[in-house]
């Protein structure tokens, strides 16, 4: 970001968070900036002030923000450079480019296959990014990126350790690779923590404690504690997929059997001869039960492994994501009724079990959050006096 001389250590660790605050709730004023930083009304004042003199803050703060326009707020300004997201699936992946003040400036959804090398999965990335950036008119240089991948990584190196459905991704490190391409600082995380980011910016940081739940060909779950997202020791916090089902013997790629991922995700039941966005039989297969049933057993055991979650952690709120299939309110009604025959009724009172607000873009959403928040540490904004 623009840089002068002038602002030290201290100062630099209170501007950064003032542009967190901004970040994470829109455009801002200064009595909000205070309650939120638990900064004096002097610092945040002097703070403000810097920021508008390098650029990273708009004057009067009337530029209309990604949550509206509030005049005489203090929101960031769009010129500051872009940010190069990417959060994707198996099958599929969303990049995005946002500006500056998290304004969504262009998106495409890709195919690609991670079962490929993981080196032509990022060309596959960079070529969309590519595409992007020359069709739009202008865009300010670009300052991070920000990677989303169906994997625990661990974090904040970007490096894949065994990952279980990825094994021949284990050891490569995303983030190096796209520092090395790009010349800027790369983040890389769980697809699902960056969708639950996005969705907790899109309810407005509400409520404190909430998982973000994705049902796709895995299962996974991201934690909001605090109000903040929850990697754990080593950015595998919220990895449920391969939890063991009792009863299950379906083989898992990571060598075990009765996964979760495996027996409850959307992977699973294709394998099962159903056509997921239709819920009919796929041609050819027999008939052996119906699509209700199978949402009722794979609710069942979702719904098993998200009570002792509830138990543990005692959110406040489940959000659902990922694949939106036939019979979605089903899946989600025995998932419910899973949750709260197994969970503690202290911890269930008054559980809300609710489908995502923020849609399929959440995760690149969550990925932008996650860059600029980076890129505006106080570590980026020291300037020696």
């Amino acid at each position: 970001m623009a840089r002068e001389r002038g602002m030290g250590p201290e100062q630099a660790r209170h501007a950064a968070l003032i542009v967190e605050a901004i970040l994470r709730n829109g455009p801002q004023s200064r009595s909000e900036l205070i309650e939120q930083t638990g900064l004096s009304r002097a610092i945040v004042a002097d703070r403000i002030a810097d920021l508008i003199a390098r650029g990273i803050l708009a004057p009067d703060g009337t530029l209309e923000s990604s949550r509206g326009r509030r005049p005489g707020a203090n929101a960031l300004s769009p010129d500051q450079g872009h940010v190069l997201t990417a959060v994707g699936g198996f099958s599929h992946i969303r990049v995005a480019i946002f500006d500056s003040a998290q304004r969504i400036l262009a998106e495409e959804v890709a195919d690609y296959d991670l079962g490929q090398p993981p080196a032509e999965v990022m060309a596959q990335i960079e070529e969309t990014y590519g595409r992007l950036l020359s069709g739009l008119r202008r865009a300010p240089p670009l300052r991070g990126v920000c990677i989303g991948l169906p994997t625990p990584v661990e974090y904040p190196h970007g490096v894949l350790v065994a990952p279980p459905d990825l094994p021949h991704w284990d050891g490569f490190a995303v983030s190096d690779h796209f520092e090395a391409r790009m010349g800027v600082p790369c983040w890389t995380d769980n697809e699902v923590n960056l969708m639950a980011v996005g969705e907790h910016l899109a309810r407005g940081g509400r409520p404190d404690d909430m998982i973000l739940v994705k049902i796709g060909k895995g299962i996974g779950a991201g934690i909001i504690s605090d109000g903040r997202l929850h990697r754990g020791a080593h950015g595998s916090a919220g990895d449920i997929g391969h939890n063991r089902v009792p009863g299950s013997a379906v083989a898992c790629v990571c060598g075990r059997v009765g996964c979760l991922g495996t027996t409850a995700g959307t992977g699973a039941w294709m394998r099962q001869g159903w056509d997921v966005r239709t819920g009919r039989r796929l041609p050819g297969q027999p008939a052996d039960g119906t699509w209700e049933a199978l949402l009722r057993t794979s609710g069942t055991a979702i719904g098993e492994a998200l009570a002792a979650l509830v138990n543990f952690f005692d959110p406040a709120l489940i959000v659902f994501g990922g694949t939106v299939v036939p019979g979605t309110d089903l899946l989600m009604a025995t998932i419910r009724e899973a949750v709260y025959a197994n969970a503690l009724p202290l911890a269930t009172r008054h559980l809300a079990l609710e489908r995502s607000i923020a849609g399929e873009g959440s995760g690149v959403a969550g990925a932008a959050f996650t860059a600029l928040t980076g890129i505006y540490q106080a570590s980026r904004l020291v300037v020696a006096a």
